[in-house]
């Protein structure tokens, strides 16, 4: 497969002139390629080599399934079949908190065979969890239960370990990802990173072969950090401290499982990541990376234009682009580099100003190859 078929980097898309019709799209309208951007994935799809036989979601409310019926747990079904108060639908969407789906169900869509079904994507995500046994949400913290007894990840752990008896799917493709509420709730970064690393190794234990464990963005460049360091400038300082202290950790602990276990724990950099999307959000189809878009007033129009969606939560577009990120960091078994090619392009399709996108040098016929 060509090198520039394996990846949609930040830096590739331009827009196509209409008599370019060399290595380029040749969509005249924003219908046909929306089009094609869906089939690519019903390809990607069949194409798909077979690796994973599911996929298990662990984590808060950047990866919370909401009403989804793959949703094994989420605050919209904790709450008997509503939204969160503080995330009302509409704006947000179906119990997420976000106005659409996240990074890990766009992740599912793709690499599972057949697409996600509640046989296949399993989400224990719970808006608010930290990284403990509280939830942000009740008041709860790392180390002790709120009002209401809200869970955090370890009881969602608890919860997959009980449910399958303590035996974990080879095949499976596990994703771990929290630590932000932590940060809310005042406790230790320290203390956050051993405990998504000791969720890590019990997974290992139960006999996980796949286990993708991203770590914490820089928490400084959230709308609702940055509101609050106008009032008091020490309070961004304390969220990126937050975030590094945390990933540091992460990353020796991770490393040291790594070569300890039979699994393939696989890190993923969302710092970096997110950071250029931040500092050049336009490589990436955005217009506006510092603003919430229901900040922005009532209608929030073009919401596909920002990377976030409120004051903490990525847009359902920002989440599209993540998971194009995600997919490019799971080792490449088959058709992998297709994968991440299909998911870069529905990133770009999910753009309100649907754009003409061209590989360098290369069409989609020669990805086929």
């Amino acid at each position: 497969m060509p090198a520039a078929c394996a990846t949609l980097t930040s830096d590739t898309p331009r827009h196509v002139d209409a008599s370019d019709r060399t290595g380029a799209f040749p969509m005249r309208s924003a219908l046909k390629f929306l089009l094609s951007c869906y089939a690519a994935l019903l390809l990607t799809a069949h194409a798909w080599a077979m690796p994973y036989s599911s996929l298990y979601v662990f984590g808060d409310s950047l990866s919370d399934a909401g009403s989804s019926a793959s949703a094994v747990s989420s605050i919209y079904k904790l709450l008997g079949g509503n939204c969160d108060p503080g995330h009302p639908c509409p704006p947000y969407v179906d119990g997420h908190f976000t106005n659409g789906r996240t990074a890990a169900e766009y992740l599912a869509s793709a690499i599972l065979p057949g697409g996600a079904t509640p046989a296949n994507f399993f989400s224990f995500a719970i808006s608010g969890s930290t990284t403990g046994v509280g939830n942000y949400g009740d008041g709860g913290t790392a180390t002790g239960a709120g009002a209401f007894g809200l869970p955090g990840m370890a009881q969602q752990l608890g919860g997959y370990s009980l449910a399958s008896g303590g035996v974990a799917d080879p095949t499976a493709l596990y994703f771990v990802w929290g630590g932000a509420n932590d940060f809310l709730t005042g406790d230790s970064a320290v203390t956050a990173a051993q405990n998504v690393a000791q969720y890590v190794a019990a997974l290992a234990a139960m006999g996980a072969r796949n286990i993708l464990v991203p770590n914490l963005p820089d928490l400084s460049l959230t709308p609702f950090v940055q509101l609050a360091g106008a009032v008091d400038p020490l309070i961004p300082v304390l969220a990126q401290g937050f975030s590094l202290a945390f990933n540091s950790t992460l990353a020796s602990l991770l490393t040291v499982l790594d070569a300890s276990s039979p699994a393939d724990i696989i890190p993923f950099d969302t710092f970096a990541f997110f950071n250029e999307v931040v500092t050049h959000p336009g490589a990436f189809g955005f217009s506006n990376a510092t603003d919430g878009c229901l900040l922005s007033g009532p209608a929030c129009a073009d919401p596909d234009a920002f990377v976030f969606w409120d004051d903490f939560h990525p847009t359902t577009a920002a989440h599209a682009v993540i998971a194009a990120a995600f997919a490019r960091a799971v080792p490449e078994p088959g058709s992998l580099p297709l994968l991440a090619l299909t998911l870069a392009t529905l990133a770009a399709c999910r753009r309100s100003r649907v754009r003409q996108v061209r590989m360098t040098g290369q069409g989609p016929a020669a990805c086929a190859a």
